[in-house]
């Protein structure tokens, strides 16, 4: 097993492949009789991460305004740190959940237009 195997998938290379396909299939003519159980299945699995994304960063939102509390009551030079270093994770939650949330929606359309397609 290599490292990239190791450390995970890149999510949003992931996402872009399932999308290319499925409009693939959708536009090329192809069967789609297990096109929306595969869809669906990966939905499921994205809506998972999602969700755990939104608690992760609902927590992290917590600290980042424990952090500001902190500042405010001790006025330490060294909690601006951990609050610049912990607004800056938060930072990144915010915009990765925003990236799987639009995913998610997408691939609601997504779903449609399968189901459409299949009804034909």
């Amino acid at each position: 097993m290599n490292n990239k195997q190791r450390y995970g998938i890149n999510i949003k290379k992931y996402c872009s492949a399932h999308e290319a396909y499925v409009e693939a299939c959708l536009t090329g003519g192809s069967r789609l009789d297990g096109l929306l159980s595969l869809h669906e299945r990966k939905l499921r699995r994205l809506q998972h991460e999602r969700l755990v994304h939104l608690i992760v960063t609902l927590l992290i939102s917590i600290v980042f305004l424990f952090s500001i509390w902190l500042f405010v009551t001790l006025s330490n030079p060294l909690v601006l740190i951990l609050t610049a270093v912990v607004l800056a994770l938060l930072a990144a939650y915010i915009g990765h959940y925003f990236f799987l949330e639009n995913t998610v929606q997408r691939w609601y359309v997504l779903s449609d237009r399968i189901s459409e397609k299949i009804s034909e």
